[in-house]
């Protein structure tokens, strides 16, 4: 994802809630400037925490924020050191798959989830 596309996500959120530059950047905590460069595609997406307090004030999910930045989440990338060598294999082994294929892995991860309890 390009910085660019970030910062028009955000304006554009950011916008639909008739939210003005200052607002956002005082409840997040960084400087209206800096916000604005971002939106403008001038500089690369913030840090986590920050992208997760845009997220609550915009109202949107954190992991399309945060996804929207070409990171990835936190609780994924603590994940990935414990299953290293089954997680690449998983990826690449779904990436055909439709986002009904994709509901239907969901489920049964969740089935599986509910089964060990």
């Amino acid at each position: 994802m390009s910085k660019n596309t970030f910062g028009q996500t955000i304006r554009k959120l950011r916008k639909e809630k008739q939210l003005t530059q200052k607002e956002v950047a005082k409840e997040v905590g960084i400087d209206v400037t800096y916000l604005s460069k971002i939106e403008n595609g001038k500089l690369d997406p913030p840090a986590h925490d920050k992208i997760e307090k845009l997220a609550k004030i915009l109202d949107v999910d954190s992991d399309f924020l945060i996804t929207e930045a070409g990171k990835v989440p936190e609780d994924i990338t603590n994940m990935i050191p414990k299953n290293s060598s089954k997680i690449p294999k998983l990826l690449r082994s779904g990436k055909d798959l439709s986002d009904e294929d994709w509901d239907r892995v969901q489920e049964y991860i969740d089935k599986l989830k509910r089964k060990d309890k």
